[in-house]
């Protein structure tokens, strides 16, 4: 009920009275769900990039191809397949990836929409910024140093150039990095309640070098009442947001009822 009031579908109004019981299935005549079989790129030739990255496996298979043949093409689509899994606002996927010899070009696809509340697109810049990122922890996997700059004017956000890192790295390296790579894979949204606990000393100073590291800061919002009035201001953006109609409206577009939607479109959730 509540997705078709979201939808638009339920406008009529007055008493009415409903069986419970007869708006599902009961747990006796419950269907079997049956496994949903992986993506492939042979069912949709279209896509540039396969739903599913390289595993450990591959990618120390693919690492040593690239200390012998550079940036070769599996590399090159190993590298897409990892930065098509970053997330984007309503899995808009809002960029176009371009290779150039060893540099990738991030820019912005305006034919990919936003919301309404984001009319400068600045999610978009975000979103390279998680594509960028990603691509970079997988280079590492495959022993390249991935150097990003920003892009002055025009569509593109981003370049990435890819550079062969020295062969030195120890066996301890090579499986972190593999292992970094491998969350990637491994990443979703939690949207579990849990119980707020306060970040370790140990926890703190991670964060703190793997911002630091990249030239960036890291700014660590720890006080109950600052978290509090941060929870207030995105429920309040969360209510604007079912309230608003046309706002609204818009998130039911995003939102993808079956599979077969999803793979019609490629975004959405």
């Amino acid at each position: 009920a509540a997705r078709r009031v979201a939808l638009g579908e339920l406008r009529d109004s007055g008493r009415w009275r409903v069986a419970l019981g007869a708006l599902g299935p009961s747990e006796a005549t419950r269907l079997p769900v049956e496994p949903r079989p992986p993506a492939s790129k042979a069912a949709h030739p279209d896509l540039l990039c396969s739903a599913d990255a390289p595993g450990p496996a591959e990618m120390r298979r693919l690492r040593a191809l690239v200390a012998t043949e550079g940036l070769a093409p599996a590399a090159r689509q190993a590298l897409l397949d990892f930065a098509v899994l970053t997330p984007s606002g309503g899995n808009a996927q809002p960029w176009k990836l371009e290779f150039s010899g060893d540099q990738l070009v991030i820019a912005d696809d305006p034919s990919r929409p936003v919301p309404q509340m984001d009319p400068h697109r600045l999610s978009v810049r975000m979103a390279a910024g998680g594509v960028a990122e990603s691509v970079a922890v997988a280079a590492r996997a495959l022993g390249l140093r991935a150097d990003v700059t920003c892009a002055a004017g025009g569509a593109a956000i981003a370049r990435v150039v890819l550079r062969p890192e020295p062969a030195t790295a120890s066996t301890t390296d090579v499986d972190a990095a593999l292992a970094a790579c491998e969350t990637l894979r491994q990443r979703c949204t939690n949207r579990r309640v849990e119980a707020r606990v306060a970040l370790t000393a140990t926890e703190r100073g991670a964060l703190q070098r793997a911002v630091a590291s990249v030239g960036a800061q890291l700014v660590l919002l720890e006080d109950p009442g600052a978290q509090t009035a941060i929870g207030r201001i995105a429920g309040a953006a969360d209510r604007l947001r079912f309230l608003y109609k046309p706002w609204r409206e818009e998130l039911a577009g995003e939102l993808r009822w079956t599979r077969e939607d999803a793979l019609a479109t490629g975004t959405g959730l």
